[in-house]
Parts: C-alpha cells; sequence; structure tokens
C-alpha cells in the first residue's frame, strides 16, 4: 500500500516556528524519502496486467505471477499460506506457487521487492474461462431486449462471479501489457453487468450456482473479427496462413503464464463464406491456445450460429454442420446447439 509524504503545508509549517535547520533538514529529507517511496511502489513492480484486486485464480492449477521490477535483485510473492522467490532476470520475474483447491474467502497476494510491496486483495480461487470470439461474445447485457434483460435480474448481484474486460486492440507483434492501462476485474451489481459479456455472464452465474465455486469470466472478444484474427505466430504456422496485425499479440498476449479452466468460443459468421476452411482454421486455434495456456486437454465449448432469419445466407446451415463436424471430431471440444436463438 501507498505511503502518504509529508505535505508541503506541514514543511512550511516547521520553517516558520523557526526550528532549528537540522529539524528542517530531517523534514526535508523525509519529503523526499516519501515523494520516492510514492512514485517507486506499485510502478516499481509492474505485474502481469490480469492480476488485479478482486480476481479470480484458477484452482488445481500451478500459480504463475510474473512481471517486471528495477528495484531490487528479487521479488518474493506471498499468498494462500505459500511463499516464494525467485531472481530478477533482465528486469523480469516469473515465480510458480503450488496449485490450489477452490476458495470462496477472500484472500491477499503480497508482492514484496526490497522493501517495496505491491497488494493484491480480495483475490478469490475457482474457475476461470476465457470467454473469445466476435460480436456474440462482445455483446453486452445493457442492449438486450427487455425479455432477456429481465433474467439477469436473478443473478446480477452474485459476487462470487467475476468479470475482466480485455480492452480492443490489436499489434503487429507480442505485447505484454494491454493497449489501455486501466484494466480492472470487476465485482457484479445492477450497474456493473450492464457492460458484461451477456453471453459469458449467464455462463459464469449458471457454472457457479451449479458448482458452488467462484467463477471469473475473461471478456476477451471484438465484433466482424475472423478466426485467424486470434491466431498467433503459431498458430497461424499450422493453419498455413501468414496474417500480419492480429487481435492475440494486443489482447491475448499479455495474459501469459496464467491459467484457465477452459475456453467459451462465440464466433462464426466472419467466416461464413469460407465453411470449408474452418475446420483447419478452428483446429489450429485449438491447438496453439492450449499450448499458450499449457494444457493439451484444455476444454473448448463453441457455439454453433442461431437461426439468423428465416430466408438466411445459403451457407450458414453449411457453416453449422462444419462446426458440428469439427466438435465430433476433436477431443475436448463441445458444441452447444443454438439454431432457435436469433438474435438477443
Amino acid at each position: 500500500m501507498r505511503k502518504v509524504g509529508i505535505s508541503l503545508l506541514t514543511l512550511l509549517m516547521v520553517l516558520s516556528l523557526g526550528l532549528s535547520s537540522g529539524l528542517v533538514s530531517q523534514a526535508k529529507q523525509m519529503e523526499e524519502d516519501n515523494a520516492v517511496e510514492n512514485a517507486r511502489v506499485g510502478g516499481n513492480i509492474v505485474l502481469n496486467p490480469i492480476f488485479n484486486d478482486h480476481m479470480v485464480i484458477q484452482r488445481e492449477k500451478p500459480i504463475v505471477v510474473s512481471g517486471s521490477c528495477s528495484s531490487a535483485d528479487s521479488v518474493t510473492v506471498s499468498f494462500g499460506g505459500q511463499t516464494r522467490t525467485a531472481q530478477v532476470k533482465s528486469g523480469t520475474f516469473s515465480i510458480t506457487l503450488p496449485a490450489m483447491k477452490a476458495n470462496t474467502k477472500s484472500q491477499t497476494m503480497e508482492i514484496t521487492a526490497g522493501r517495496y510491496k505491491e497488494t493484491v486483495e480480495d483475490i478469490l480461487i475457482g474457475d476461470v474461462w476465457f470467454c473469445s470470439g466476435q460480436s456474440n461474445m462482445q455483446w453486452v447485457v445493457q442492449d438486450l431486449t427487455k425479455k432477456y434483460r429481465e433474467m439477469y435480474e436473478a443473478i446480477q448481484n452474485n459476487t462470487m462471479v467475476r468479470h475482466f474486460f480485455v480492452p480492443i486492440g490489436h499489434q503487429t507483434t507480442p505485447q505484454t501489457d494491454f493497449l489501455e492501462k486501466n484494466t480492472y476485474w470487476s465485482v457484479p451489481d445492477a450497474n456493473e453487468i450492464q457492460c458484461y459479456s451477456a453471453y459469458a455472464f449467464s455462463f459464469a452465474a449458471r457454472v457457479q450456482q451449479a458448482t458452488g465455486v467462484p467463477v471469473g469470466i475473461i471478456n476477451c472478444a471484438c465484433g466482424g473479427t475472423q478466426i485467424q484474427h486470434w491466431l498467433s505466430k503459431e498458430g497461424q504456422k499450422l493453419a498455413g496462413i501468414t496474417f500480419g496485425e492480429n487481435f492475440f499479440n494486443a489482447m491475448v498476449n499479455p495474459m501469459k503464464g496464467i491459467a484457465v479452466k477452459g475456453i467459451l468460443w462465440y464466433q462464426g459468421e466472419s467466416n461464413i463464406n469460407l465453411p470449408d476452411s474452418y475446420t483447419k482454421l478452428f483446429k489450429a486455434y485449438a491447438e496453439s491456445y492450449r499450448e499458450f495456456f499449457a494444457d493439451e486437454d484444455l476444454p473448448i465449448i463453441t457455439t454453433q450460429l442461431p437461426r439468423y432469419t428465416a430466408s438466411e445466407y445459403p451457407k450458414w446451415p453449411q457453416f453449422r454442420l462444419e462446426q458440428w463436424h469439427i466438435a465430433a471430431q476433436m477431443e475436448n471440444v463441445e458444441i452447444v446447439c443454438g439454431i432457435d436463438l436469433g438474435v438477443p
């Protein structure tokens, strides 16, 4: 936590009282020391941007805490009764804590480097779902029609669900931080959920009620995107394509090292014109993301495109069939049939 430095007003009072020069010097030194402390704490230890107050950490998988530090040779992380220390190398560090069981009790993580400290508060341990795709996934609660919004009133205050919004952007090279710096995990209430992914939040609330463990959703979506826009360089190689700027570099790579329960994927309209190529692209997506999240069996739940209109585009049925074949052929890939859902 940050220390508050001695104020300029206090320093002036000391001067006006005509105290000894030694005391004045001491007051000045305190002012300078506190200014340095305030500038360094929180700015000197820079964590992976997913580590914020109110976050959910994936249960039963190793916890990787990484970031950068320029004030010390080593960094120590304490959380859940475990403490680990690692050396700072080339200004960066990575510390792995042992896997922990689900916990609904709020906990605090402390990260120290020399005499400087950063804290991450109100952490829950449960299941974290990476929720991605195009506008299907991006669609927020406040944009739903009235009959659908009413469904969320019963779940809007479930504090065992937490939501993290990833700023939208694309880059040519992998980034270590998001394009916007004010990212945060939020706790649901009637106002906060209005900007949540409607699909992801409904899923998370139902899963939380069924399992009794906290659920975190990482909302990483952008309307109008094709699946190839989300492929890393490695994923592009698997798919046999080359794509310059992509959303993976700006929106996914900054989370490198975190663990998740699975992927919730809702996308397809932007690939509708070439349904035959989707299987190869999706397999590259699945393989590369399982490698990124360090879980070769990571579950992926994909949603079949709904019937958009009575006279929908002719390739939509073919694309839905392609989605079905993908789920049937691949391990740990499930499909949700949404044929009768229409537009929310």
